[in-house]
């Protein structure tokens, strides 16, 4: 264009064009940037969504660039055809198609920004897919492990629950036994209660209410279930270690009442012996429920 030539109304277009797509261009990289800055990954589901948009929203304005560049091209293509049919007069189209060619260079550089960015969330939106995906899993494996603790242990407290039913009703069928033994006598002496089990002897001494470190007792109503926990081998009671062996018991306040299970009678034999030579006031009976009942606080012992 001659320095002091008016703009003709090509001029005017074209520089309206550029402006108008220069200002919007300016305006949606502008609200893109603003857009990513603040944004963070704090809720990565909704993050995903919303990075989805983005790209969605990315890619028409791409679309649109690409159109826009495309129709430069075709004007820029109309003008340098023009201006080489009239090379020979005084124009200004040779700066027109110049501002056109260097126009159409910014939107390509912009178009290359714009398909970094698409990139760079393409990338980021895989890497949140994948993170997410993992997570599931995770949380679908706890589940799962947790199901079937919770199963295991249902199935377990059935299965007790069925179990302490039965003793339950087999004691509640157990008739109460009574044994009479010569040399009898009535006492008022507290029992200390041992059991014989396994060919093990098992104290759980005068306190009979509560367990002791070798006998556990659970109480229903006025009946006494035991347990044996931690015994002595009854051979290796002897005349010269009883006292040691039954360090808590005491003659003067106390006779002991044993408990003997079956496979033990034989070994009780000689500890019946033991406790004769010692003088101690003893009852015993067979037993394989290892079950007390409570009564009165008469009792009968022998020797």
């Amino acid at each position: 264009m001659s320095k002091n030539a008016m703009p003709g109304s090509m001029d005017l277009l074209l520089d309206t064009m550029c402006n108008t797509f220069g200002g919007v261009m300016f305006i949606a990289i502008s609200l893109s940037l603003a857009f990513f800055v603040s944004r963070t990954l704090d809720a990565r589901k909704e993050n995903i969504e919303k990075i989805k948009e983005e790209l969605r929203r990315q890619k028409q304005e791409q679309e649109l660039l690409e159109t826009r560049r495309e129709s430069l091209s075709k004007k820029l293509s109309s003008m340098k055809r023009t201006s080489s049919q009239y090379k020979q007069a005084k124009s200004d189209l040779p700066e027109k198609v110049t501002k056109l060619a260097q126009d159409q260079k910014d939107l390509q550089r912009e178009n290359d920004l714009a398909k970094q960015d698409l990139a760079e969330l393409d990338r980021k939106n895989r890497q949140l897919e994948k993170e997410n995906g993992k997570k599931e899993s995770e949380i679908t494996e706890l589940t799962s492990r947790n199901t079937d603790k919770v199963d295991k242990l249902r199935e377990e407290y059935r299965k007790l629950s069925f179990l302490a039913d039965q003793l339950r009703s087999q004691l509640e069928r157990t008739p109460k036994l009574k044994f009479h033994f010569s040399h009898k006598e009535q006492t008022k002496s507290k029992p200390y209660v041992i059991i014989l089990k396994g060919n093990q002897l098992y104290q759980l001494g005068t306190e009979y209410l509560v367990s002791s470190r070798e006998v556990r007792v659970k109480r229903y109503d006025k009946t006494l279930v035991l347990t044996p926990i931690k015994g002595t081998p009854v051979a290796a009671v002897s005349s010269a270690n009883l006292a040691s062996v039954l360090g808590s018991y005491s003659k003067s306040t106390a006779f002991l009442w044993i408990l003997v299970h079956p496979d033990s009678f034989e070994n009780f034999i000689e500890f019946r012996r033991l406790l004769r030579k010692a003088a101690m006031p003893i009852h015993w009976y067979i037993d394989t429920s290892l079950v007390l009942y409570l009564g009165d606080s008469t009792y009968s012992a022998g020797y």
